[in-house]
């Protein structure tokens, strides 16, 4: 599970809409076949700040 924290400071990101695109290697009968997987999330935190 994430905490809203970026993984290299510990920082708690900043609130907003973040987009993805990546591409997945499948195993098929027909052999291996990439996949585009995309979509979004929204981080919407407390300003407690995210619990560690």
């Amino acid at each position: 599970m994430w905490d809203g924290g970026n993984q290299d400071t510990k920082k708690p990101c900043t609130d907003g809409t973040y987009f993805y695109v990546c591409v997945v290697n499948e195993i098929r009968v027909e052999g291996i076949q990439p996949k585009v997987l995309k979509g979004f999330i929204q981080l919407i935190q407390s300003k407690a700040g995210p619990t560690r």
